[in-house]
């Protein structure tokens, strides 16, 4: 994360009714974002999906994925009280070690639940956790 305080784990019912949902406090910046970094090399089409809701009122926030060789298009999103799933799609053809995936939610109070990274164009369904 970056310029953002402490994210709450497990402290938001999440769309399923369950208190598994993160909330991320607003940061200083617009810039200001939680990211994840995973390593994987696959170039081609990769989606990243991610549940959100505002924890007031109807901000915007911006999704990107990066890989350590280029910058993502980032898609910028309006979000309400109320859980809605987002997502945004990249090609990646230049060789890279890392891929990022970014919720630059900037000066929002937000919440987020159910995030994943697909080797697609379009989002998958929901898949859960992996035991």
């Amino acid at each position: 994360k970056t310029g953002i305080g402490t994210v709450t784990a497990n402290s938001a019912t999440d769309p399923k009714l369950v208190a598994t949902a993160e909330n991320i406090p607003a940061g200083a910046t617009s810039t200001d974002n939680v990211a994840q970094t995973i390593t994987n090399s696959t170039t081609g089409d990769w989606n990243f999906s991610v549940w959100l809701r505002s924890q007031s009122g109807t901000p915007t926030v911006s999704l990107r994925i990066d890989t350590s060789a280029e910058t993502g298009v980032a898609r910028t999103v309006t979000l309400s009280t109320n859980w809605k799933r987002f997502a945004v799609s990249q090609n990646f053809a230049t060789a890279h070690t890392t891929k990022t995936v970014r919720i630059i939610s900037g000066t929002n109070a937000i919440s987020a639940w159910g995030a994943q990274l697909d080797p697609v164009i379009e989002a998958r369904p929901y898949s859960g956790t992996l035991t």
